[in-house]
């Protein structure tokens, strides 16, 4: 496999990371200039190529509020809107919580998600199931899977608890070839036109 890592500048420990099957063709994509670079937000992203069709993988963290510098309000729009045009699938920990994604908790971080995904053509790929069980408390959905609106269905999404981690390991499978639709084009042949038939209802008219 090969490794991509994108450290926190900021903080001790804690690492964004991929792991890329050797058989996969991918290319860095410069995410960099989307949040402010004194943001605590950390993110990398990847292109790949599913079904010959180049598709952004994202990987995103968001600290906690407490963890973040006083005043500071996450915006995802600017990421939306940058990935606006082309196929992906955003993955992270948001430390966001709203119903549209199933999470048990509310906060002021999920509601202003959730009001940016409603204008975009993201959905969360979550179903109804967790993504954090605390050793204590309730558990919650922190943890976000969006995709381009026409390839979620092409998605099964689910959770496992093989890891001894309070956040649980999500596994996204492709469920069968993403559709690949055209859009339709007319064009006008004037060599076929039959100029007589024309000519002969124009001046049936007059």
């Amino acid at each position: 496999c090969t490794v991509g890592r994108k450290y926190r500048p900021r903080v001790r420990g804690g690492v964004l990371l991929f792991l890329i099957h050797h058989s996969l063709c991918y290319k860095i994509v410069d995410v960099s200039q989307i949040f402010p670079i004194d943001s605590p937000v950390e993110v990398q992203a990847i292109s790949v190529i599913i079904e010959n069709n180049p598709t952004t993988l994202v990987n995103v963290y968001v600290p906690p509020a407490s963890s973040c510098p006083p005043g500071f309000s996450f915006d995802i729009a600017p990421l939306l809107t940058f990935l606006d045009d082309g196929d992906s699938l955003i993955l992270g920990d948001f430390n966001a919580h709203h119903e549209s994604w199933f999470s048990s908790l509310h906060d002021v971080r999920g509601d202003s998600i959730s009001s940016s995904l409603d204008s975009s053509h993201f959905v969360p790929l979550n179903s109804d199931s967790p993504t954090r069980l605390p050793s204590s408390g309730p558990s919650s959905s922190p943890d976000i899977s969006l995709a381009s609106a026409h390839l979620s269905p092409s998605f099964s999404w689910s959770t496992s608890t093989t890891l001894n981690s309070d956040h649980l390991p999500i596994l996204i499978t492709i469920l069968d070839s993403v559709p690949h639709i055209r859009p339709q084009r007319s064009f006008v042949n004037f060599r076929l036109a039959k100029w007589s038939d024309f000519r002969d209802e124009c001046e049936s008219l007059f």
